[in-house]
């Protein structure tokens, strides 16, 4: 046991979110206890505990990953969280109304049937599916080629998106086109926007559509590729545009969503960044550093 407490900036930004919206339970009706307190009670517990303890080998596993199993944790809490502000419930309407004054038309609704090609369907879902891989890739990828140190900043940078985010879902509750609109099947030709209405269907969490965390976090995940890990930025400097597209042509967010998605990531990207570093006492790297 080392004496105080060891905390990196993701530490500091998960504890901080954990503590500023845990009371919020206690405006629910018929909370869900349990969910609360392994969520704003043990979490932050362990937390600190793994901060104060000697940083062996499983010490170091548990830090470096634990904000990955965190980041889900939270995103599935928010459908809970998000119905305590917004006693109308969801605020589709207001996005919806957005859309047609400044782009004439729902966007969400409207772009498959403008390029109803079942190869750029495909092409389209198959980058939007593509997001799922990105966190966890900038982590082995980082932690494998480059060292912890770089991991820490990057994933804290990554963090910072999910946690403003989580507290705009919060706070700004929007459900989405998904489902506010008519669904379209997917063909039975089609692969790809199958498999994605799987995944949405079973695992998205109802009212976290603005902003898009997807294009939120891969702008994040791409802004630290490219700062850290180039090879990998190159890659992601491609597929997360098309992600992004996908998220409007198959139905699965508002293009105010995405805008609005991509500043936040953008922000966190570079203020947020620099933020992460001073808490970290770390120097600016330089651009870049690994071709």
């Amino acid at each position: 046991m080392r004496e105080g407490f060891n905390l990196r900036a993701i530490d500091i930004y998960a504890l901080a979110y954990l503590v500023l919206t845990g009371p919020i339970y206690a405006f629910l009706q018929d909370p869900p206890i349990l969910q609360a307190v392994l969520l704003h009670v043990l979490a932050p517990v362990v937390i600190l505990v793994l901060a104060r303890l000697k940083e062996t080998r499983i010490v170091q596993l548990l830090r470096d990953f634990y904000p990955i199993a965190l980041f889900g944790l939270l995103y599935t809490e928010c459908s809970t969280l998000n119905r305590i502000f917004v006693p109308e419930g969801y605020l589709d309407s207001h996005i919806i109304d957005l859309e047609g004054a400044w782009f004439g038309s729902q966007p969400a609704r409207d772009f498959r049937n403008w390029v109803p090609v079942s190869a750029f369907s495909e092409l389209l879902h198959f980058a939007y599916f593509t997001y799922y891989a990105y966190v966890i890739t900038l982590t082995l990828t980082l932690l494998l080629g480059r060292s912890r140190e770089i991991y820490h900043r990057a994933i804290a940078t990554v963090g910072l998106t999910f946690f403003v985010g989580f507290f705009v879902f919060i706070a700004v509750p929007v459900a989405g086109p998904y489902y506010e609109f008519a669904r379209i099947e997917a063909g039975e030709t089609l692969l790809m926007p199958k498999v994605v209405q799987w995944v949405l269907d079973r695992g998205s969490s109802v009212g976290t559509a603005f902003p898009s965390s997807h294009v939120s976090i891969a702008t994040a995940c791409l802004f630290m590729a490219w700062r850290y890990y180039r090879p990998l930025g190159r890659i992601l400097i491609v597929l997360v545009p098309l992600m992004a597209a996908g998220a409007v042509y198959g139905g699965f967010h508002y293009f105010i969503d995405v805008i609005a998605g991509a500043l936040l990531g953008i922000l966190c990207s570079t203020v947020g960044h620099r933020y992460t570093l001073a808490l970290s006492g770390a120097k600016e790297p330089s651009e870049g550093t690994t071709s």
